[in-house]
């Protein structure tokens, strides 16, 4: 499955990884894993980033996967890394902005958890910066 999910830090901020070509069922796949994921947070709100970096294409034009993640209380800050790519750049902001849904860009994980931290002060410490390696967990 070229999306995996995790918490990148237990509880408070999820990290989704995508990779390879995604199709509209993996889209859809990976948001039930962040719904299961979000049953088990210690607090709100709940932070995503989002790492696009590795999806070398998408079977979907956006327009027959509206995110429903968002309509979720709780949910904080969604940040986007990686969009390297014209089309993945546009397919995003089409997304995004024809539903309203806010998010920000940012250049790599650091620069991500640097700005969820600056809106979340009741976030644990960071202990690392590194990206993970699918499937593990940052904290």
């Amino acid at each position: 499955m070229p999306i995996d999910v995790s918490w990148l830090t237990e509880g408070r901020i999820i990290y989704v990884d995508g990779y390879d070509e995604i199709t509209l069922d993996e889209m859809r796949h990976g948001e039930k894993e962040a719904f299961a994921l979000l049953r088990d947070r210690s607090a709100t709100p709940v932070h995503f980033i989002v790492d696009v970096e590795g999806i070398r294409s998408s079977a979907s034009s956006g327009k027959e996967f509206t995110p429903s993640i968002y309509q979720e209380p709780g949910i904080g800050e969604v940040v986007i890394i990686g969009v390297n790519q014209i089309w993945l750049r546009s397919l995003i902001s089409f997304v995004m902005n024809l539903f309203n849904f806010p998010f920000r860009l940012a250049s790599d994980l650091e620069d991500a958890l640097d700005y969820i931290y600056e809106q979340d002060e009741t976030l644990p410490k960071r202990k690392r910066k590194q990206k993970p390696k699918r499937g593990e967990y940052l904290d």
